[in-house]
């Protein structure tokens, strides 16, 4: 049995400042990640009759910029929101679960941009940015970005950024943790053999491949760029998950870890409650539930009331 809202928001209030280093850590993250994108790259050398970094630039990408925020954050967002309202799962879970998000695609980010800055890989569409003045190597060696005629900063420094691809790693941590939330929720390994949970589970990595292929179409990234990007988002999103959330073989893999706070202390506030509101005696699983005592059973004997027996 679920709790009144009123009584989920006020222990709510209690639980969330306990998880605001998860969510300053996210804040960091992402503020260093921004930072990161006005790094120049490592300026590899390359050659100028490699055919790999010869593809024609693309001007207008299949997925942009704000479609990525879109896919990545907004749809698994709102997505959990619904499951959450669905489910009546609570204030709690849908705070784990948003959390949880964050914090996947946080670390993705971060993680990418380092890659990105570090290892300095042309893309398949370097030479199209870069617009040489020469067409052959100097002899027994590579050229450098000093045979570039750029035409812009932003082509410049965004030239040697292919690995890994930042838009495959951001969507499958984003809908990768949609993924396990749903296979959580569903509780897809109960061992009844239900072929739609799968099916529905996989929807959302369907979605983030779709994404990482439209990478390769655009000569954005080559393929390992993309491939490395989905292992690495995938692998963000499942610790994430981890986080806050039990294994998914777990038989209580729909709700999240206890909270971080002693059972005591919202106990104590439990029973400010009305005396008719339903307790919760347990001390420990879901805080957004509470359970109710089973009354004494009604006695069955009935009084004697016939007169003169």
């Amino acid at each position: 049995m679920f709790s009144k809202p009123a009584f989920n928001a006020r222990r709510f209030r209690q639980l969330w400042p306990t998880y605001l280093i998860d969510w300053g850590c996210c804040a960091v993250f992402l503020i260093a990640s921004l930072c990161l994108e006005l790094v120049m790259p490592f300026r590899r050398h390359f050659s100028v009759t490699d055919k790999e970094i010869s593809f024609p630039y693309t001007e207008h990408e299949t997925v942009s910029s704000v479609a990525l925020v879109v896919i990545a954050f907004v749809v698994p967002l709102v997505l959990l929101v619904a499951i959450n309202q669905v489910a009546r799962r609570g204030l709690f879970d849908l705070h784990q679960s948003v959390l949880g998000l964050g914090l996947a695609i946080t670390l993705t980010t971060i993680f990418t941009e380092i890659a990105k800055i570090t290892i300095g890989r042309p893309r398949p569409d370097f030479l199209s940015r870069c617009k040489p003045t020469v067409d052959q190597d100097p002899p027994f060696s590579l050229s450098t970005t000093e045979v570039c005629t750029w035409t812009s900063n932003y082509i410049k420094l965004d030239a040697m950024r292919s690995f890994m691809s930042g838009h495959t790693s951001s969507c499958f941590a984003g809908l990768g943790f949609l993924t396990f939330y749903l296979a959580g929720k569903m509780h897809i390994f109960d061992e009844r053999g239900f072929v739609f949970k799968p099916l529905v589970c996989v929807l959302p990595l369907i979605g983030a491949a779709l994404v990482g292929i439209s990478r390769i179409d655009d000569y954005r990234h080559h393929w390992q760029d993309v491939l490395t990007g989905a292992g690495v988002g995938l692998f963000m999103a499942f610790f994430s998950y981890r986080q806050y959330f039990p294994s998914l073989s777990s038989p209580v893999c729909h709700r999240p870890f206890s909270p971080r706070i002693p059972s005591e202390t919202l106990l104590e506030d439990i029973e400010r409650e009305d005396s008719m509101e339903p307790r919760n005696e347990s001390g420990k699983g879901d805080p957004t539930e509470v359970v109710v005592e089973p009354s004494e059973p009604a006695s069955t004997s009935q009084p004697n009331t016939m007169p003169g027996v």
